[in-house]
């Protein structure tokens, strides 16, 4: 069992001080931490199973729910696995799983991270299942998991998994938080409206590069205003400023930043464009 952790600072000879003599056994006790995790994720509570069958689903984190809503009434046929520990893999528990699994689903959001894993152990561990996902193209490899691409996964896992309340053809339109345009009240607006006047009064719009960042702001690049020439992400809009300033002679540069991102990195970032006397505007939305 891990032991108990206790309030206060440990002081303990060169524990917390990273030095090459201690590297190895450093990383030694990583692994062994991590074994104890394995054996901890082995007996986890979180991890659900139901059905029977050859064929099975692997559902990663909360997939699992939108996995049981594609399906309604999970056909007797397939097993399913809600998998929540996923680092390190509750590596017993998987292979006890796949004893008399033919074909495995993975279902994760993002990149096919547990996916690569699971098939690393089915590899080391012999498991004859064949295993589906984001890696063949059985479910796509960007954006966000919809019920109709479970669904088509599922109809080529085994027709009879096909759901009966999904239409693989149907897609999820929703409205998504960058469509929504400026609230009435929002301080933003002004500004915004403001920064465009300007620009027209010097040289017009084609003249300016407007760097924008993560947060509301990104509302401002909807119609009508079609705020940005770059938005990358949080923290990146002075950086990418100074560079555009830096070689670019021919437009003036505009980077917004929020007052979170000025400072989360913008604050060390503006001594340097001022020491180096860089063409931009900086322009703090508060």
């Amino acid at each position: 069992d891990l032991a108990p952790f206790g309030a206060g600072f440990l002081r303990e000879r060169n524990r917390w001080v990273v030095l090459p003599a201690r590297v190895v056994s450093a990383h030694r006790n990583l692994h062994q931490r991590l074994r104890q995790m394995a054996d901890l994720w082995n007996a986890s509570p979180y991890d659900k199973s139901s059905g029977r069958g050859h064929i099975g689903v692997i559902a990663v984190g909360y997939t699992h729910a939108k996995l049981m809503r594609a399906l309604g009434e999970p056909p007797p046929n397939l097993r399913i696995l809600g998998l929540a520990s996923v680092w390190p893999l509750p590596e017993r528990t998987l292979i006890r799983w796949f004893d008399g699994v033919a074909r495995v689903l993975m279902v994760e959001e993002g990149g096919p991270f547990v996916e690569q894993s699971v098939r690393a152990l089915a590899q080391r561990a012999r498991l004859p299942a064949e295993i589906l996902g984001k890696e063949d193209g059985s479910l796509p490899g960007e954006g966000e998991l919809t019920e109709a691409d479970l669904a088509r996964a599922l109809a080529g896992l085994d027709g009879a998994t096909r759901p009966e309340s999904g239409d693989a053809g149907d897609a999820v339109d929703r409205a998504m938080p960058s469509r929504v345009p400026l609230c009435d009240d929002c301080p933003y607006r002004p500004a915004f409206e403001a920064l465009l006047r300007a620009m027209e009064r010097h040289g017009g719009r084609q003249s300016h590069i407007v760097i924008g960042e993560t947060g509301c702001m990104v509302r401002a690049n909807l119609a009508p205003m079609e705020l940005f020439d770059v938005k990358y992400s949080l923290g990146s809009g002075l950086g990418l400023g100074m560079g555009l300033a830096a070689s670019d002679s021919e437009h003036r540069v505009v980077a917004l930043v929020g007052d979170s991102s000025f400072f989360h990195t913008g604050i060390n970032a503006m001594p340097l464009a001022a020491q180096l006397d860089l063409p931009m505007l900086v322009v703090v939305l508060d």
